[in-house]
C-alpha cells in the first residue's frame, strides 16, 4: 500500500508524460475489442491495429519512449491475438515445424538510450500460453546504427536501412520459419530489409507480426 501512496506522491511531483497518462487508461479488453486483423502483401506482414488511432500512438509511445510496464502489458496482449491469427492463416506453411519468433532488434546506441529492446518487452507480456508454441530467438539479429527512419522520404527510409542488418548465428535461422516483430509498420523498409537478410542467412519463410500501420 506505501508503494502506491508514493508511487500517487512521484506522480504529482512529477506527472508522467501524456502519452504514458493516455495509456493507462487503455484496457486490453477494449483494445482487443477493436482489432483490425490485416495481411499486408507487399511486406508479408500482418497488422492488428490503425496508428493513426490516439490510444494506439500513445500505447506504443508508452512503451518504446517511457518504458511504461502497462502499455507493454496491453500490446503484448495485442501481440498475442496477432500470433493466433498468423499461424490460423499459416498453418499449411508452418506445417508440424515451430515458428520461431525474432524481434527487429535496436542499434546498440538505441538499446543504450532506451534501456532496452522496445519489442522485446512486447513479447515479454505475450501470454506464456501463445508463447509456448513458438521458438524465441531475440539476439540472432542485430543491427547497425543508422540515423532516425521517422523524418526520412520513403525513398530515403530504403536507403538508408538498406544492409543494417545481419545475421549473428546463421544455423539458429537456416531452414526455419520466422516470424518477424515489430511495434510500428510506415513504409516497409525496415520489415524489407530484415526479412531480405533472414533468407540469405537460409530461412524457409519470414512472416511480419506488427501491432500497427
Amino acid at each position: 500500500m506505501w508503494r502506491t501512496y508514493l508511487q500517487d506522491v512521484i506522480h504529482l511531483i512529477f506527472p508522467p508524460h501524456p502519452d504514458v497518462q493516455q495509456a493507462s487508461q487503455v484496457r486490453s479488453e477494449e483494445i482487443l475489442s477493436n482489432l483490425s486483423f490485416t495481411y499486408h502483401a507487399e511486406y508479408s506482414t500482418y497488422t492488428a491495429l490503425l496508428y493513426k488511432n490516439q490510444q494506439v500512438r500513445s500505447l506504443i509511445k508508452a512503451n518504446k519512449f517511457y518504458k511504461d510496464t502497462h502499455a507493454a502489458k496491453v500490446l503484448g496482449a495485442v501481440l498475442g491475438e496477432l500470433l493466433v491469427g498468423i499461424v490460423e492463416e499459416q498453418q499449411i506453411l508452418f506445417g508440424t515445424l515451430r515458428p520461431l519468433i525474432i524481434p527487429i532488434p535496436s542499434s546498440k546506441k538505441r538499446l543504450h538510450e532506451r534501456g532496452g529492446n522496445q519489442v522485446e518487452w512486447i513479447i515479454h507480456d505475450a501470454p506464456k500460453e501463445i508463447l509456448s508454441g513458438f521458438d524465441y530467438a531475440p539476439h540472432v539479429l542485430k543491427r547497425e546504427h543508422r540515423k532516425s527512419q521517422a523524418r526520412l522520404s520513403k525513398k530515403m527510409r530504403h536507403t538508408n536501412i538498406r544492409g543494417a542488418f545481419f545475421v549473428h548465428e546463421t544455423r539458429a535461422v537456416s531452414k526455419r520459419h520466422i516470424v518477424l516483430v515489430d511495434d510500428v509498420i510506415e513504409t516497409g523498409a525496415t520489415m524489407s530489409d530484415a526479412m531480405r537478410t533472414l533468407y540469405k542467412a537460409g530461412a524457409l519463410s519470414v512472416t511480419g507480426a506488427v501491432i500497427a500501420k
